[in-house]
């Protein structure tokens, strides 16, 4: 068995939707750019139930921000995230650098992201 296959199976929660699988995430990733578009929704459903160990949010790629509209997007992520003490880095480097260097993140994970770089935390032995 491949290691897709023994941290998919490890995570699968064995509720089925037709195709779809339900699995239990270890770590969610976002940044700035693909948060906006679903803040309003996170509000909505996610505020209460989100546990902040296993958020992972970052302003990166809007660092510094280049215009005004940038700028409120990370003012209200950054807004989002102290009222709901979610830990934010702001600034720091690169989100999936980051991650990889997070020592939260551990071989064996299932970590879900909306960025393409997600997946290089395959090099630490999980899954994104």
């Amino acid at each position: 068995m491949s290691l897709f296959d023994n941290i998919w199976n490890g995570h699968t929660t064995g509720n089925k939707n037709g195709r779809y699988e339900e699995l239990t995430v270890d770590l969610v990733y976002g940044h700035e750019g693909t948060l906006a578009l679903c803040l309003e929704q996170l509000k909505k459903y996610g505020g209460p139930k989100m546990d902040p160990d296993r958020l992972f949010f970052v302003v990166d790629h809007f660092s510094p921000p280049s215009s005004g509209p940038f700028a409120d997007i990370v003012r209200d992520l950054q807004t989002f995230c102290t009222q709901r003490q979610i830990p934010l880095q702001k600034h720091e480097g690169i989100g999936h650098r980051l991650m990889l260097e997070d020592e939260r993140v551990q071989p064996g994970m299932l970590v879900i992201g909306a960025d393409s770089h997600t997946t290089t935390i395959g090099g630490k032995g999980a899954l994104g």
